[in-house]
């Protein structure tokens, strides 16, 4: 929708409502690093038809399989994609933290008190155990 083109004066409560959520959905992909949503695109597109059938001639030529290029393309984009999350949600790698809680029974068991309980906590939690009687002194 062209906003240039939007003529607020001739429209209902309803649309005004309808076009303010549209702004409102975008506003937020925007603040989340993301494009605002675009037209689907399918394989009947004629960009992606383009670019499928050369994706295939040079397939064809190098003697690779479509499933080995599709497999390929997918796995370094969901590298790129990760590393972009993980740069921008982490600033790198987290250091190493002490354990903070230790089964009594066999003292290998640790848990560090970050990410999920582990399961021998939960089920000594489950059987009445306080977390404060696994921390370490």
């Amino acid at each position: 929708m062209d906003l240039r083109k939007v003529k607020l004066e001739g429209m209902t409560k309803t649309q005004l409502d309808s076009l303010i959520k549209k702004a409102e959905t975008q506003k937020k992909q925007i603040r989340r690093g993301r494009k605002p949503a675009e037209k689907s695109v399918n394989a009947n597109t004629p960009g992606i038809k383009r670019i499928a059938d050369s994706i295939n001639k040079v397939a064809v030529k190098e003697g690779v399989s479509k499933q080995e290029v599709l497999e390929a393309v997918a796995k370094r984009m969901r590298l790129r994609m990760t590393a972009k999350r993980g740069a921008a949600k982490t600033g790198g790698t987290r250091a190493k933290v002490a354990p903070k809680y230790q089964h009594p029974k066999d003292p290998s068991l640790t848990w560090t008190g970050r990410g999920k309980r582990p399961v021998w906590l939960r089920e000594e939690l489950e059987n009445g155990a306080k977390l404060e009687s696994f921390l370490i002194s």
